[in-house]
């Protein structure tokens, strides 16, 4: 049998908020780390993160950076 492809997503836009408000939500080191690390575990073909705002995604590329290339990358390989 053919092992299926797995793709991961991490959504911070579109969310709802209490009141029912399409919002974007901050992207935080910890969703981005242990996502990225159940993904690998499970052999997902990717992992993509969804968010509209230019700051944020500047975050994102600079703990994306710290875990690959930085501190982070060194210490865990």
């Amino acid at each position: 049998m053919r092992k299926a492809k797995l793709y991961v997503a991490l959504l911070h836009y579109p969310m709802l908020n209490k009141r029912e408000q399409v919002v974007a939500t901050s992207i935080t080191n910890l969703d981005l780390h242990d996502i990225s690390r159940a993904a690998r575990t499970y052999e997902a073909e990717g992992f993509f993160v969804v968010h509209p705002a230019p700051g944020q995604q500047e975050l994102i590329r600079e703990i994306q950076t710290f875990w690959q290339e930085g501190y982070g990358g060194q210490y865990n390989p």
